[in-house]
């Protein structure tokens, strides 16, 4: 019984782990297109002068 129990705890640290890794992922996805959205309003406004 214990045994099963154990799995099961295991199963959803598993799931909850991959939420947490997607968020990060996430996160970082949002940064960097953030990045190369600034940097190319950058180089538009510095070609425009």
């Amino acid at each position: 019984m214990s045994k099963a129990r154990g799995s099961h705890v295991k199963n959803y640290d598993y799931k909850d782990m991959i939420k947490r890794v997607e968020d990060i992922i996430n996160e970082q996805i949002q940064t960097f297109l953030n990045s190369i959205t600034s940097n190319s309003v950058k180089e538009l406004q510095c070609s425009l002068h």
